[in-house]
C-alpha cells in the first residue's frame, strides 16, 4: 500500500495506492490521519472473502413495541446501533409505556438476527435485569427473566426505564 500525505510516500505493498488530498488530512499533534472512502472493502486477517470488511454503519433507529397488543414508546432517550460488516452493536435507554398488558413484551431491532443472540440489560426496580433475546431471521428482540426462561410481559416493564447493550450478528 503506497499512503501520500503531503506528498510524502509511507507505507507500501504491490496491491494498493492511497492518495490523499491536503482537504481530506486530518492532523492532531504528532498524529496525522486520512479522511478516506475504500471502495470494495479492507481484507482483515488475510484474503479469504470471509475476511472482507466491506460494511460500516453508524446510526439510530426508532424503538416500536412488537408485542401483540400495540403499544407506543413514547420517550426514547437513546437508540442507537453501530454495524461492522455483519456485527451489530446496540445501545438503547427507553421509557417502556404503562399497561395492565400480559401480552409477551416484544421490542424491534435496527437489523434482521442470523440466529439466536442473549442480549443483557436492565430495567428499573430489577435488580436481576434481563436479557433481550433476537430472532432467528427476524428484526425481534423479546424480553426474558435473567434468573430463569420465564418471557416478561409488558406489565412486568410498564412505566418503567430499560436500558439494553449487546451485540447480535445481522443476515447482511
Amino acid at each position: 500500500m503506497s499512503i501520500v500525505l503531503n506528498g510524502t510516500t509511507g507505507i507500501t505493498t504491490p496491491d494498493v495506492s492511497v492518495t490523499a488530498q491536503s482537504s481530506d488530512i486530518v492532523t492532531s499533534g504528532n498524529i496525522e490521519a486520512v479522511n478516506a472512502t475504500l471502495s470494495g472493502g479492507v481484507y482483515v486477517g488475510g484474503t479469504a472473502a470471509a475476511n472482507l470488511l466491506d460494511d460500516y454503519e453508524e446510526g439510530e433507529w426508532t424503538v416500536v413495541n412488537r408485542s401483540i397488543v400495540p403499544l407506543t414508546i413514547t420517550s426514547p432517550i437513546t437508540a442507537r446501533y453501530i454495524k461492522i460488516g455483519r456485527l451489530v452493536f446496540i445501545n438503547m435507554y427507553i421509557t417502556y409505556p404503562t399497561t395492565s398488558d400480559t401480552n409477551q413484551a416484544k421490542i424491534n431491532l435496527p437489523f434482521t438476527s442470523v440466529g439466536y443472540s442473549y442480549i443483557v440489560g436492565r430495567f428499573q426496580g430489577s435488580a436481576s435485569g434481563f436479557v433481550l433475546q433476537t430472532g432467528d431471521g427476524n428484526d425481534e428482540g423479546i424480553f426474558h427473566s435473567a434468573t430463569n426462561s420465564v418471557s416478561l410481559t409488558n406489565q412486568s416493564l410498564s412505566g418503567y426505564y430499560v436500558l439494553i447493550s449487546g451485540c447480535f450478528i445481522a443476515n447482511t
